[in-house]
């Protein structure tokens, strides 16, 4: 075996041949942070390092405009004509959005990138489409003993018992069983993942592309402006964005802004609602209607300019499901402050970042905080 010694200079080596990737995962324009997020921040940096096969599941035709130009396959056909490549497969709570990993994962072992902890959510999903609740209850059983298949089968009679216990049996352990690795980017994800003993797991800071310098001063000349507007009597511009759970406390959220019914508040809510019908119900309860504003999901350049309209963010998470935010990210590059839950990754955000609402106590702190950003 030659020393290091021996090896020829570096400018004198050959480069290497570079890495075959075939990548599953959702593709803009799918409703999917995690398409998003794969797209516009993972595949430039890959691509300098590696050649790259994307494949899919999804019936919407991908955005080629935010793919530098690779096809998207069928998983298939991309694991057919690229047989000795590193499969990626990208793996988030939500069935539809799992279906390219999960094809990748039937056909060969492949990386895991597990954006959420808690995917219980998607399997049960995933088995009552396939008209297969028993494997549900199975799996329960297999990976967290009678107590959860106790839970399992209540979870199937009642949904509130199944929200209630979700996050408390992650099961994400049938979407790793033919995992290589397993990357995840929150330090709650790596410790639950790690405490299996079954699979190599590595933590990664989920990757967002910090803006220019002069981007940033621009930022901080636009908030200071919308300060000074504050200061003068305007209205506080509150925002939530994402995919919009039960987990997302927008119950709270309403009743914090109705109770500071005589301040100048107004509130814009973008992105998918589990319940809609429920939050307008409440909306028109609370006395909200003119004060609250339901835009759904938009493209990403309006979103971008409601985060330049708004003061102030709201990304609850109760509980969390693990998961790093994308969202939070989107929040730090746009320069917009946010209120957080106290709760996993969210918890280790630095103090002077955010504002802090205890896990339990969300509608006290959040109307505290909302009174105290009137007052001041």
């Amino acid at each position: 075996m030659s020393a290091a010694s021996d090896l020829p200079p570096a400018s004198e080596r050959q480069n290497p041949q570079p890495l075959d990737l075939v990548i599953a995962s959702p593709w803009p324009p799918a409703m999917s942070d995690i398409a998003n997020r794969v797209a516009d921040d993972m595949l430039p940096a890959l691509a300098r390092h590696a050649r790259l096969m994307l494949a899919q599941a999804q019936q919407d035709t991908p955005d080629a405009s935010r793919l530098g130009g690779v096809p998207v396959d069928t998983v298939a056909q991309a694991l057919r004509e690229h047989p000795a490549a590193v499969a990626i497969v990208h793996l988030g709570n939500h069935a539809t959005f799992c279906a390219a990993g999960l094809q990748t994962l039937a056909c060969r072992p492949a990386f895991v990138t597990l954006h959420d902890l808690v995917m219980h959510h998607a399997y049960l999903g995933l088995c009552e489409v396939a008209g297969k609740q028993a494997d549900y209850v199975s799996a329960m059983g297999a990976h967290y003993g009678a107590s959860g298949e106790q839970i399992a089968r209540a979870g199937l009679r009642d949904a509130r018992t199944f929200q209630d216990n979700a996050a408390r049996f992650p099961l994400f352990e049938p979407f790793l069983q033919n995992a290589e690795g397993v990357i995840v980017h929150s330090r709650m994800a790596f410790e639950a993942v790690a405490a299996r003993r079954r699979w190599p797991v590595c933590y990664l800071a989920l990757p967002y592309g910090a803006p220019a310098a002069a981007t940033r001063r621009a930022i901080l000349e636009h908030r200071a402006a919308q300060a000074l507007e504050l200061a003068a009597g305007g209205e506080l511009r509150l925002l939530v964005f994402g995919h919009l759970g039960e987990n997302r406390g927008l119950p709270v959220v309403l009743e914090a802004l109705a109770a500071q019914r005589q301040a100048r508040i107004g509130l814009d809510i973008y992105g998918v609602l589990d319940a809609r019908a429920g939050i307008e119900r409440r909306i028109a309860e609370l006395g909200l209607a003119g004060s609250v504003r339901l835009h759904g999901y938009v493209p990403d350049a309006e979103l971008d300019a409601a985060l330049q309209r708004a003061h102030l963010a709201i990304n609850l998470r109760s509980p969390t499901m693990g998961e790093a935010s994308g969202s939070q990210l989107r929040l730090y590059a746009a320069g917009l402050p946010a209120i957080l839950t106290r709760h996993g990754w969210y918890a280790e955000q630095p103090e002077a970042a955010a504002w802090f609402v205890r896990p339990g106590h969300e509608l006290e702190d959040l109307s505290a905080l909302l009174a105290s950003a009137m007052a001041s």
